[in-house]
């Protein structure tokens, strides 16, 4: 597979765009990374107006393949990034290829974070926060949270072990029964809604697959 680069981008707490670029599939590698950097990666036009499309969140120092499909009804379009205010900044490498990897319906990858210690006694599918002291459940209700957040379980882990959230990637579980097609959002101590909260930050995590699948991938927060 080959890449052509799109742009290098020195991330700041402010949007920053690529030259107006066509293709689905995107690349963005890490150069220098910090410790548990934060970033956003999202489609936008700047014309007529500035808009920002399909925004989602990156928190490890791994390559990322990204697919984004670009909306019909813009006449062009460009790759956005910006880093969270909690990280300092650094650069990345924007590259496109044409050659499909995987369709969207069919993706089956997950990308996890590195071990990390829980901080208290973790239950399976709940999505965590990472402080200094470790793992813990996220809740909607505090926008102090909004970005600390990491990750979903995907095994109940007992506090000081170590565990690897997952990022990104497909989940299946039985005893879920979620409308497909609809968002997953974050609620209250890790748990997932789909209604949104009336409190604290909106984070959506995800997109119900089927009433037992999901895509789990944390968007950008929207604070009431």
């Amino acid at each position: 597979m080959s890449w052509a680069l799109v742009k290098e981008l020195q991330l700041t707490d402010y949007w920053q765009y690529t030259e107006p670029v066509e293709g689905e599939y995107f690349r963005v590698q890490w150069v220098n990374p910090p410790v548990n950097p934060r970033m956003m990666v999202a489609q936008a036009r700047t014309s007529p107006t500035t808009e920002i499309f399909d925004a989602r969140k990156l928190t490890s120092a791994v390559d990322h393949i990204l697919d984004f499909l670009q909306p019909s009804f813009w006449s062009e379009r460009r790759i956005a990034v910006r880093k969270s205010p909690l990280s300092p900044g650094w650069t990345v490498r924007i590259e496109v290829s044409d050659i499909p990897i995987v369709h969207a319906e069919q993706r089956a990858y997950q990308l996890f974070l590195p071990e990390t210690t829980a901080a208290i006694d973790l239950s399976a599918l709940r999505v965590l926060r990472e402080v200094e002291e470790g793992l813990l459940y996220a809740s909607s209700d505090d926008a102090l949270q909004a970005f600390q957040v990491v990750g979903l379980s995907l095994k109940a882990v007992e506090q000081g072990n170590r565990t690897s959230p997952l990022i990104q990637g497909r989940v299946s579980d039985s005893g879920w029964n979620w409308q497909p097609g609809q968002p997953i959002y974050l609620g209250i101590a890790g748990m997932m809604s789909q209604s949104a909260p009336a409190i604290g930050f909106i984070l959506q995590v995800g997109t119900a697959k089927s009433p037992t699948e999901i895509d789990f991938e944390i968007q950008e927060p929207w604070f009431l």
